[in-house]
Parts: C-alpha cells; structure tokens; sequence
C-alpha cells in the first residue's frame, strides 16, 4: 500500500487549485462574454414565443372593451366596475406571466454573464493595487538601503558597490589605431554593443539603435545625440505642463516599443522644491555604446559606431506618487 499516495492527491489537488485561482479572471471574463452571447440568442429565440402572447393579449383585452360597450348599451347586461377591474388585471397578469416564462432564461444567462465580467475585473483589480503596492514598498526599501550606504560609505563607493566597474568609453578610431590600443590596454574593457544592457545602468536602462528605434535613427552620431537631447527638452516641457509623465510615453517620444513597468512607473512634477521622490526632471542619461566594427578594410578610416542607451532616472509608481495631496496636479508655467 502506497501510504504516500494521499499526500501527493492532495499536493495535485492543491496545485490545481492554485493553477485555476491563477486562470480565475480570464475564466470569468471569456465565460461571461459566452454568457452573455447565449443571453442574446435566447432572447431572440424567446421574442418570437413572446410575439404569440403578445397577439392573446390583444385578443382578450379586444373582448373585455367588447364586453363593456355591450354592458354599457344594454342595462340588462350586469357587468360591474369590479369585474371589469378583474378581467384587465387577469389579462394583464397572464401576459406578464407568459413573458416572464419565455424570457426568464435570457434574463438569468444576462445577470450571470455580467456578474462573470464584473467579478474578473474585479480580481484583476485587486492584483493590479497589490502589484503596485508591493512594487511601491520594494522601491522605497531600496532607496533608504541606498541612502543608509551613501552615508555609511559615500556616494562614490555607493554607487561603485551598486554598478560595477564603469567601462570605459573611447574616442572614435580606425581599426588601427584600435588594435594599437588594445596591445596597449590589454585588460581594457571596452562597451562594444552586445545587446546586452552594462551592469552599471538603473533597471529601466535601455539601448537606442537601429534595431530598437529604426524609425528615428539616423546612423549619424552627432545628429543622434542631438535629436535625443532634444526630445529629452521637449519631456521635460510636457511634465511641467502636465505635472506627471509615464515612462511609457517617453519611449512613444524616442520611437521605441512600449515596456511593461513603463505602464506603472515615470516621473511627477511639483515646481516648489519639496519633491522628496524626485528632482522635477526627466533625464535621460543619454551615454555613448560602442557598436564592435566588425570586418573594417584596413586602408579605410574606419570609425566606431555609436549607439546610445537610454538610462532614464524615473521617481517611481505613477498610481502612488500622483494621489498624495503634496503631489501638484499641474506643474505650473514651462518657465518655473
């Protein structure tokens, strides 16, 4: 007898359980929507029944207005206010009655498909403000970690200690004058673009270049660098109007792909020097990344290329940092 097999059902049964806690809202939301499109179709099935009762309906009260003009022309006739009172209500019970069996069916699958919808939302809510709670309380540990470091060790080994040995950035060069740099400098490590983002860089960190901005880029350095430092003016132009700025509209600005914490995440501005979160200003931290050269002939001045990364020094949540009352809804004048 296998006396383990219990606690592996249960151990399955609670690991469905969780999957299924997990795939609650789309559930709910992909079932309401099938709830309420068989709500649709019975109510259309249901309007064809219901033109049947509503034809009986017209009949009798036909013949209950028949039935006092009779009375009302032959006094023989007992037909009493009381029992024409009666006979209107009975029609009138027996078409809402009938209408009610026909639609009862499309009126419970409507109430149940938007209560599915609403529930999903719901938890998807839920989860959202608690995500943004526990992204919130993570970013101001981190940076009273960080200012506790500053004071203990000092901005400069603080920051050594949280990015690494900076690599150092070269002056454009042919192959040449590269390689002779290189027998000079041989435990130099150089930022030759990779893909991958430099230990040094924050955690929204990323590269502009052909591939992740090819509608904007230029191939030109200084034209490039230029047009960055002109969209971050323009940025920050747009936060002190607007007084709050999403990460994610900074990457429309620069022509690159949306983020997922660029959703959440971005910059507030105040205008009277009190803002404890931030500095009222976007910057970019637009730096040089060396591109490897790749095959250059040799009697051809070749120089490195440059792409740039994106190092943007965001304040953090958006959803927290707008609702506080010391947090301005307009930034006021550009020229604050």
């Amino acid at each position: 007898m296998n006396l383990h097999l219990p606690a592996k059902l249960v151990f399955a049964a609670n690991r469905s359980k969780l999957l299924l806690v997990k795939a609650s809202p789309k559930l709910l939301m992909v079932g309401g929507l099938l709830t309420l499109g068989a709500c649709v179709v019975t109510a259309c099935r249901a309007t064809i029944k219901a033109q049947d009762i509503l034809e009986e309906a017209a009949e009798n009260k036909a013949k209950c207005e028949k039935a006092e003009e009779m009375a009302d022309a032959d006094p023989t006739i007992i037909y009493t206010q009381a029992d024409r009172k009666a006979d209107r209500f009975e029609v009138g019970r027996r078409l809402v009655v009938g209408l009610a069996k026909v639609y009862w069916p499309s009126v419970v699958l409507g109430l149940a498909g938007v209560a599915m919808v609403a529930g999903g939302n719901s938890i998807l809510t839920k989860r959202h403000v608690a995500t943004m709670a526990a992204l919130s309380a993570t970013e101001k540990a981190f940076s009273e970690y960080r200012a506790k470091m500053k004071q203990a060790l000092g901005a400069d080994i603080e920051r050594g200690i949280l990015m690494g040995e900076k690599a150092k950035a070269l002056p454009p060069m042919n192959k040449e004058e590269l390689a002779e740099y290189l027998k000079e400098h041989p435990d130099e490590r150089l930022t030759f673009n990779d893909g991958r983002i430099p230990p040094w860089c924050g955690p929204y960190a990323r590269i502009w270049s052909r591939e992740s901005a090819p509608r904007a880029y230029n191939g030109i350095k200084d034209m490039d660098r230029f047009w960055l430092a002109t969209k971050e003016s323009i940025l920050n132009h747009k936060l002190r109007m607007r007084g709050h700025m999403f990460l994610n509209e900074v990457w429309d600005e620069l022509c690159m792909e949306r983020t997922t914490n660029g959703q959440a995440v971005g910059w507030i501005y105040k205008g009277d020097g009190t803002n404890t979160d931030g500095d009222d200003l976007i910057k970019l931290n637009i730096e040089a990344f060396w591109s490897d050269p790749g095959p250059v002939d040799i009697d051809t001045e070749v120089y490195l290329h440059e792409d740039f990364i994106i190092d943007p020094n965001c304040d953090g949540v958006i959803w927290d940092l707008i609702d506080r009352p010391d947090v301005r809804k307009w930034g006021g004048p550009i020229n604050n």
